[in-house]
């Protein structure tokens, strides 16, 4: 396809392929890993590859990257990101690959809240042009408890408990 891609988090796993499919489709490839050792040996072995050092967490690292990027001629990009909260490790990742679905319930936010106003107001605002899976309410596992997908279909739980 002869484009020019930009990848972050592209020195291993699930960046590491994305960049490999896009090899394979003839593309350039340009991607940023702070894991120096692994990105440079897989920058060693594919000639379409364009590796840049650092952490896209700095913002002037995030900055020379974009500049070497546009520099190799890279105009498409995939982003990935990986970050702990309280210990467990999360990552998200933008699709290169075109699906059919969107969001999906089967992954929430849970938000316990402080007040019976805060859940109310909360629930309010998430149903605004979303659809309601549970309403809010009592149920047998909570004092108050409400399930709703918002207008970006973002699944949302929020709880009350006294």
């Amino acid at each position: 396809m002869n484009r020019g891609i930009v990848v972050t988090g592209g020195g291993h796993g699930i960046g590491k392929q994305i960049c490999l499919d896009f090899i394979q489709a003839g593309d350039r490839v340009c991607f940023i890993d702070i894991d120096e050792k692994k990105s440079v040996d897989f920058a060693e072995e594919n000639p379409n590859l364009f590796y840049f050092y650092g952490d896209v967490a700095d913002p002037l690292t995030l900055k020379r990257f974009i500049e070497f990027s546009l520099e190799a001629g890279i105009e498409g990009t995939v982003k990935q990101a990986i970050f702990s909260l309280n210990g467990q490790e999360y990552m998200c990742i933008d699709s290169y690959i075109k699906h059919e679905f969107t969001f999906t319930p089967a992954m929430s936010l849970y938000v316990t809240c402080d007040t019976r106003e805060e859940i109310d107001r909360l629930f309010e605002k998430l149903s605004e042009g979303g659809n309601i899976l549970m309403p809010l309410g009592s149920y047998p596992f909570s004092e108050r408890f409400g399930w709703v997908n918002d207008k970006y279909g973002v699944s949302w739980q929020l709880t009350f408990e006294k």
